[in-house]
This record gives structure tokens, sequence and C-alpha cells, in this order.
């Protein structure tokens, strides 16, 4: 009687603990803190680098593209004419 007394506690026990196990758990809440912006002004953008680029060295790089064939006449024209009303 004692020892089915004890094999019927622990059964129970390790019921009891199985089906704790498989419960669904919520998964953990992760704090994201907001992009930090003056690190982002810091790193110049590709509008920023052109500007800062001379005119003169950007219109031998577009007169190199076109010779490269990777610009049509027309797509040269327009950046040339871009480039020339920033003056």
């Amino acid at each position: 009687m004692l020892i089915g007394g004890f094999v019927l506690g622990l059964l129970a026990a390790i019921v009891s603990m199985s089906g704790k196990s498989h419960t669904a758990k919520k998964p953990p809440r992760v704090r994201v803190d907001p992009p930090i912006l003056a690190k982002a002004s810091t790193t110049p953008d590709a509008a920023a680098v052109k500007a800062a680029e001379a005119p003169e060295a950007r219109l031998r790089r577009l007169d190199d593209l076109k010779a490269q064939g990777l610009l049509s006449e027309q797509e040269h024209g327009d950046q040339r004419r871009a480039i020339i009303s920033l003056l």
C-alpha cells in the first residue's frame, strides 16, 4: 500500500510537470531603440557627394560614361545640361 501511494504520487507529479512544459509561452518582450539621427546625418548621401564634386570632374566622368557606351546621347545631354545649370 505504501509503495502504491508513492507510485501514484510520483505519477501525479510527472503528469503535472509534463502539462506545464507543453504550454505555449509568450516570447520575451524586446525593446528596440529608435534610430539615432546624429549617426545617419554624419554619413554623406549620394547627392551630397555629387554636389561636392567639381563640375569639371563630373563632366569628364559623364563623357567617359558616354564613350564607354553606358549612356545614350539623350542621357548624356540631359545630365550635361543639369551639371552646367548648377554653375
